[in-house]
């Protein structure tokens, strides 16, 4: 039987570590909640950064089953059962061509769609320059850094869309 504080600090580094993971795996992101650390670069749209986003999306499944529930205080208890349902969701969407992300957004995005007229590159770029710090010498040099990345970025966006294009799928 795990102790209250054993599950309540089992769960809390869960999170810690999810959300260190997270901000990693999509940066833009990470700008927009003032996580520092990230500003230099953009999300990895290859095919081989999605699959291990799925695979730890898996894995984060795994642990949150393991945790005792009941041995948490009722604040911890509830945001288990928060996050347990944000990481299923994000797994069920994956069926659906869903970015594996856990953080729920006002327009789901989608690897298989890697742009339309809400977002991808034309917009991203632009938006997230926008929001970004721009106090500080390194604050500057993190915007060049992403916008020296801009091409990259372009090249995994078509390399993902080439692919729908071939097959003349509707989608696009």
């Amino acid at each position: 039987m795990t102790t209250p504080v054993g599950a309540a600090r089992t769960f809390q580094d869960l999170l810690a570590r999810d959300w260190a993971y997270w901000t990693e795996q999509f940066p833009e992101w990470a700008t927009v909640v003032g996580e520092s650390g990230h500003n230099h670069r953009w999300t990895s749209l290859a095919p081989d950064a999605i699959d291990g986003r799925v695979g730890h999306l898996k894995q984060v499944a795994g642990e949150l089953a393991r945790i005792d529930r009941d041995a948490l205080d009722d604040a911890d208890r509830l945001n288990l059962d928060l996050y347990r349902d944000l990481v299923s969701t994000a797994i069920e969407g994956v069926a659906f061509h869903l970015d594996p992300f856990p953080i729920r957004s006002v327009v789901p995005r989608t690897p298989l769609l890697a742009i339309n007229q809400l977002e991808g590159v034309p917009q991203d770029v632009p938006m997230v320059l926008s929001i970004m710090p721009a106090e500080a010498v390194a604050d500057y040099e993190a915007m060049l850094a992403r916008l020296e990345a801009v091409p990259g970025l372009v090249d995994q966006t078509i390399a993902q869309l080439e692919p729908l294009m071939e097959q003349g799928d509707t989608i696009i």
